[in-house]
């Protein structure tokens, strides 16, 4: 995943307002220590939970060779845009 350091802060902004990360300082003025916190863990294991019972619902919905079908397909779509990447839309 690419991403410039102010949006990566900015899109952390609201786990941190839900107390699902703690950032503190780093080794150095330009650096953040980023934490997961108990609340974090438990939120990361409930979607978890979740993902898992998503995927399961489309592998019954669409069959299992589609699913893989899929996936390749996708797989194959960000290969090519990153290897485009110099090459903004």
């Amino acid at each position: 995943m690419q991403m410039d350091a102010s949006t990566l802060t900015r899109n952390m902004q609201p786990l941190v307002g839900q107390g699902w990360l703690s950032i503190g300082a780093g080794s150095d003025a330009r650096s953040r220590l980023v934490d997961v916190t108990e609340a974090g863990r438990i939120k990361q294991a409930e979607g978890q939970r979740a993902w898992k019972e998503a995927q399961e619902a489309l592998n019954d919905l669409l069959g299992l060779d589609c699913v893989v079908s899929l996936h390749q397909l996708l797989d194959a779509c960000i290969a090519r845009l990153d290897d485009d990447s110099d090459h903004p839309v």
